[in-house]
């Protein structure tokens, strides 16, 4: 019997040691489980950095971009205005010659008076200066 009780314990142990072994392995695969969700993890957080990175680059080039194009919208707005100014000017030139030439051909005693007069107001229709503000919305 005593050999049976000593058998016993020892039989219990090896169990137990068996049992241990088995949670030991468990708790290994666990642990490397976890590992591995933690490098996983450690990638998503890298790979949102970038992406926060290359938002707030890309976030930069579209404002710079934005500036430069409202600059050149500006520009091309002005030079609108300063042609249309020297358009009028131009204008102005067209109907005074013509004036001219309506009153030279008014002193000719063979002219039709009415014709010069439509003439007259056909030009100054056509050469009538614009609102360069209400053309190019200033």
């Amino acid at each position: 019997m005593t050999d049976d009780s000593a058998m016993l314990p020892s039989a219990v142990v090896l169990d137990r040691l068996d049992a241990i072994s088995t949670m030991l392995d468990k708790v290994s695969r666990r642990i490397e489980a976890v590992a591995g969700r933690e490098r996983r993890t450690r990638l998503l957080a890298v790979g949102m950095l970038v992406s926060f990175a290359l938002d707030i680059v890309l976030t930069v080039v579209v404002t710079v971009l934005s500036v430069n194009a409202l600059s050149q919208a500006s520009s091309i707005h002005q030079s609108q205005l300063a042609a249309c100014s020297i358009s009028n000017q131009t204008r102005v030139e067209q109907i005074t010659l013509w004036d001219y030439v309506v009153q030279l051909s008014s002193q000719n005693p063979n002219a039709n008076k009415a014709q010069l007069s439509q003439f007259e107001a056909f030009v100054k229709k056509t050469f009538q200066p614009v609102n360069c503000a209400q053309v190019y919305h200033q």
